[in-house]
């Protein structure tokens, strides 16, 4: 169900879709903040990515988000994890059903009012 939910609306931001993995096309970070109690990431195209799950930094810190470019999402079913692969390091979700703070994991806003959720 994401991923059908995902290739109806990414085409609306410009994305395009490749089997189970998603790839944004080299979408750059402008800012990354922490509100409350999740993390936000704004893109340079006006896009935000609100990440309400527990997540893993690899090879990137929080401070090191700003200027990285996000090269594709990658979602692992088997894993129970949504990976934010970028040009240097990784941003791993985890989406175990035990561990949901929120009602959806994550959720993309992109320009023109169109909304990706994953949930």
């Amino acid at each position: 169900m994401i991923l059908q939910i995902l290739r109806a609306n990414l085409s609306l931001l410009g994305y395009g879709t490749h089997d189970l993995r998603v790839r944004p096309f080299n979408v750059v970070i402008s800012d990354a903040v922490i509100v409350e109690d999740y993390l936000q990431i704004i893109f340079i195209d006006g896009s935000v990515l609100s990440v309400y799950n527990p997540c893993l930094f690899e090879g990137v810190t929080f401070s090191d988000l700003k200027g990285r470019t996000l090269k594709e999402i990658r979602e692992d079913k088997s894993t129970h994890l949504i990976s934010l692969v970028l040009d240097r390091g990784t941003l791993r979700v985890n989406v175990y059903p035990d561990v949901w703070t929120e009602s959806e994991a994550m959720v993309l806003y992109g320009p023109g009012h169109s909304i990706v959720i994953w949930s």
